[in-house]
């Protein structure tokens, strides 16, 4: 038997190429759906550190916040708990210059000099308290949504923590939430429990409540440009885990290093930031 040859129509032939092409579309759009298996993930690079100096550290503070004086020649601190809550002035020498017991309702929380002023955070109370830096007498108070947790500022704006991946900035004046960023490094990973803050070097340098852990934050996006890890120097100053955390970050423009330190250590160290290249971050 002779087969008879097939042929199509130009309509025919019309509707059979619309379906080969709207095929090929659907199966090109589920491809490009599909993760590439050989993407890799950018993640922040670990920043080295060496420690330079290391000094006492009155070993009966639940450090909250931490900041060295705009004039370079102390120390401000708040130590937290309810009924224990102060701050504290000290000199380069661990001397203390003053110090101001606060009421037993407060629990304290970040702290930040600006322009002759102490802010407090408190953690549930929503307030901030405002005092004279030099003779720690009152001068306002400030509310807020949320817990308090860590205080820093550029000279500016207040930026605040509240336990999340997300960090405020506020108007000094006011408290009033200008805008918010939150942090991210690139990876799966959500960090999250930023405590205790500072600025320096255009980044903002935040703890990790409960691990031994400082990232360096990008404040335009809150993308994480790098992390210490202090294991060693927890690890040196724990005998409670997860109580004697490290918390305090205070930068030092005269010896080019943070100081860190912790809750209940008897320790403060000053450190040099090694950047992935291998220079110190002066």
């Amino acid at each position: 038997m002779r087969s008879t040859p097939f042929t199509l129509s130009s309509a025919s032939a019309q509707s059979l190429l619309f379906i080969l092409l709207l095929n090929l579309s659907i199966t090109m759009q589920g491809h490009a759906a599909e993760p590439q298996k050989n993407q890799q993930t950018i993640t922040s690079a670990t920043w080295a550190y060496r420690i330079i100096d290391e000094q006492p550290h009155t070993p009966a503070s639940f450090i909250q916040g931490w900041q060295l004086s705009q004039d370079g020649n102390s120390f401000y601190e708040s130590s937290g708990l309810y009924g224990k809550s102060f701050i504290i002035q000290y000199d380069r020498n661990n001397k203390p210059l003053q110090r101001k017991q606060l009421p037993s309702k407060v629990f304290a929380e970040g702290l930040a000099e600006l322009n002759g002023k102490l802010y407090v955070l408190s953690w549930k109370s929503r307030t901030a308290y405002v005092f004279n830096s030099r003779n720690f007498s009152p001068i306002t108070q400030h509310s807020y949504k949320g817990e308090g947790w860590g205080l820093t500022h550029n000279q500016h704006e207040l930026i605040m923590s509240n336990g999340s991946n997300t960090l405020t900035f506020l108007e000094p004046s006011t408290f009033t939430p200008k805008r918010t960023i939150s942090i991210s490094d690139g990876s799966q990973k959500h960090w999250k429990k930023l405590n205790e803050l500072e600025f320096a070097h255009g980044l903002i340098w935040a703890n990790i409540w409960q691990e031994p852990t400082i990232l360096a934050i990008n404040p335009s996006n809150g993308s994480i440009q790098g992390i210490i890890n202090l294991t060693s120097l927890v690890r040196a100053n724990t005998t409670t885990p997860h109580h004697e955390t490290l918390n305090g970050i205070a930068y030092d423009p005269i010896r080019k290093g943070f100081w860190v330190t912790g809750k209940l250590w008897k320790k403060r160290y000053l450190i040099e930031i090694i950047t992935p290249e291998g220079q110190p971050l002066h």
